[in-house]
């Protein structure tokens, strides 16, 4: 009887040293994760730690362009419209253009 209860102690015991090795490299490696995150989120406030101010400004960036640039196209509007008509008048001529070169050289082509 005193054998059963020295093997099952031996036994227990071993089963029980696997069990704190293992919780020790887990310790380690838990560890080891909160050092590394730890070195992230100090890199990450490093470098945004300041975008909150730069989103505003970026914003208001934006908004004062948007209306400047609606008082603008306000005033250049009938200015593009007019610009528009004289590039598309250009290229029509510039079509034109080619299709009556092409047709004299098509038609010098033939006469030789």
């Amino acid at each position: 009887m005193a054998i059963a209860v020295i093997t099952v102690n031996i036994l227990l015991a071993i089963v029980l040293l696997g069990v704190a090795f293992f919780c020790w490299q887990l310790r380690v490696a838990l560890r080891d994760t909160v050092r590394a995150l730890d070195i992230a989120e100090r890199a990450t406030h490093n470098v945004l730690g300041n975008a909150p101010e730069g989103v505003m400004t970026g914003q208001e960036g934006v908004a004062w362009m948007r209306q400047a640039m609606q008082e603008q196209g306000q005033q250049v509007g009938p200015a593009i419209a007019r610009l528009q008509q004289v590039l598309t008048l250009l290229i029509w001529i510039t079509s034109r253009l080619s299709r009556t070169r092409k047709g004299l050289i098509k038609g010098a082509s033939l006469r030789k």
